[in-house]
């Protein structure tokens, strides 16, 4: 039995003259591809967080995770435009300069609140905002309120503030409630970061008077409105009136404004705590309804004319009567007859 074989350690084989160099070379290569790849997703993940919070908030966030994660995904080599806009967080002109896209652009919002004479808040008011033009100010259709402690936030649009107690260029009824006047707020340049806007407002006027129409309209309801400081996009509108009833506008602006019945306009002068007395004529809606209408088939009068007779007399018959022995003439046909008898 033979014992055991001692074995030798067999000592490597020196690699050909340059494959070291070539292997540290790809390993090398191989490291800096790897670095440079994680950098560059690094980047756009970072940009596109950056860019979701200005344009997007969270949901710019979230669609710029998903983004990132796809982009390992040979099938998604495209990103739609929609979400690419989203996800760049700033864009490089020619010159090299960096630019915020237009759609960054914060929105500035106005915040104030509203008090009464003696300093107390005011709650409840409805604050307008909105832009000047050639036919005066236009609000928007959707205004703030003041809060329990008269505070409000709007956007900020470059024109005044409008204040008032009741809706505006809304139906409201017969009858417009409100106890303070409303008015105009001048407001600070939106390009202001921070600003904050105190505002005091008064006691409203009081518009009541009877309602009258030109001629009679039972049960006809009319509209009427009072336009804030004469500009008609921006009014109180009461509804539901009929000829003989009366309205009332309570918390209406101190100064100079119209009352516009259907027809007709009235200016009133007002000030804070006065009732001012306006009766208002309207036009009735329904004698504009009430014109003749043009016929399409022109009429004739029917006309006599003279038509022989066996005796020779003659005897006048209207053109559309059927005579003895013939048929009636067609309407508006002219017939001339010759007399055989004498006169």
């Amino acid at each position: 039995m033979t014992g055991a074989v001692r074995r030798h350690r067999v000592a490597p084989l020196d690699p050909p003259p340059g494959q070291f160099t070539a292997v540290l070379r790809e390993a090398n290569r191989r490291r800096y591809h790897r670095a440079a790849a994680f950098c560059g997703v690094t980047g756009v993940f970072l940009a596109g967080i950056f860019g979701g919070l200005a344009m997007g908030g969270p949901g710019g966030v979230r669609s710029t995770i998903v983004a990132a994660a796809r982009l390992g995904d040979p099938a998604a080599t495209t990103v739609p435009a929609t979400q690419n806009s989203r996800t760049t967080a700033a864009r490089s002109s020619r010159s090299g300069k960096v630019e915020a896209p237009p759609e960054q652009v914060r929105k500035t919002y106005l915040r104030g609140e509203i008090l009464n004479a003696s300093g107390a808040p005011v709650s409840g008011l409805y604050v307008y905002s909105g832009v000047l033009t050639a036919h005066g100010f236009v609000p928007n259709k959707t205004p703030a309120r003041t809060n329990g402690v008269g505070w409000y936030l709007i956007a900020c649009t470059g024109g005044p503030l409008l204040v008032t107690s009741w809706p505006i260029n809304h139906p409201v009824g017969p009858v417009a409630s409100g106890v303070y006047a409303a008015r105009f707020i001048d407001t600070p340049s939106c390009a202001m970061a921070k600003h904050h806007i105190v505002t005091r407002v008064e006691q409203g006027a009081v518009v009541q008077g009877d309602i009258r129409a030109d001629v009679a309209c039972p049960g006809t309801e009319l509209t009427l409105w009072l336009w804030i400081g004469g500009d008609r996009s921006a009014s109180v509108r009461l509804s539901g009136l009929l000829a003989g009833s009366r309205y009332q506008i309570t918390g209406a602006p101190v100064g100079t404004s119209v009352v516009g019945a259907r027809g007709r306009t009235y200016d009133v002068t007002l000030a804070s705590g006065q009732t001012v007395e306006r009766d208002v004529t309207m036009v009735c809606p329904t004698a504009l309804t009430t014109t003749p209408r043009a016929e399409t088939t022109p009429t004739s009068t029917p006309t006599s004319t003279p038509t022989a007779t066996p005796t020779g007399t003659e005897s006048s018959l209207p053109a559309d009567t059927p005579s003895s022995g013939g048929t009636s003439d067609p309407p508006g046909a002219t017939e001339t007859a010759s007399p055989t008898g004498t006169g």
